[in-house]
């Protein structure tokens, strides 16, 4: 019990010489036998005390690696999360506004045919507008060449609409159904 620090690192020395000097006198031991059996020297010359506070120890720096580890871990996620959100989170937004935008158009279209309301023509070209905004929008955040191909095709389909959209206001402005 009245072992201080010095005390133990005397011992200590004096096993780690007793068993070289073994290794010396002829025995030949592998240096894994000869690592365990330093070990459990080590261990059994150690105190109750040393022994708890080695222990504990052991468990505390592994706690620290594993707080460690998962704080990195978190880190990480955290901005492969941000990524998303802020970046495909917002083009998909956008999509589907333009997707409503273009499904209206044809609605409205739609309804000024059967019903030959001027609302319903201010209401296509305003969706008109959305989609031109939300294309605009999409064409500065996108970066990939399959995406502003994706877009060409879009803009071209809608040119296309807008021109069959006029034909047809124009066909049914003159009574035309044929």
């Amino acid at each position: 019990k009245g072992k201080s620090r010095g005390c133990f690192l005397r011992q200590l020395l004096r096993t780690t010489s007793l068993h070289i000097s073994q290794n010396e006198g002829g025995k030949s031991q592998s240096k894994q036998a000869t690592k365990t059996k330093f070990l459990r020297a080590v261990i059994l010359t150690m105190s109750i005390k040393q022994k708890l506070l080695l222990s504990f120890g052991t468990i505390t720096f592994i706690l620290i690696v594993l707080t460690s580890y998962a704080a990195v871990q978190m880190t990480s996620m955290n901005s492969d999360y941000k990524f998303l959100i802020e970046d495909r989170v917002y083009k998909v937004n956008e999509s589907t506004k333009m997707q409503n935008a273009i499904a209206k158009q044809g609605i409205y279209l739609r309804s000024y045919v059967l019903r030959q309301n001027e609302q319903d023509l201010t209401n296509l070209s305003a969706q008109h507008e959305v989609i031109d905004q939300h294309i605009a929008a999409l064409e500065q955040v996108f970066t990939d060449d399959v995406m502003f191909d994706e877009l060409a095709q879009i803009k071209n389909n809608q040119e296309m609409f807008l021109q069959y959209a006029e034909e047809i206001v124009t066909a049914t402005n003159a009574n035309d159904f044929e």
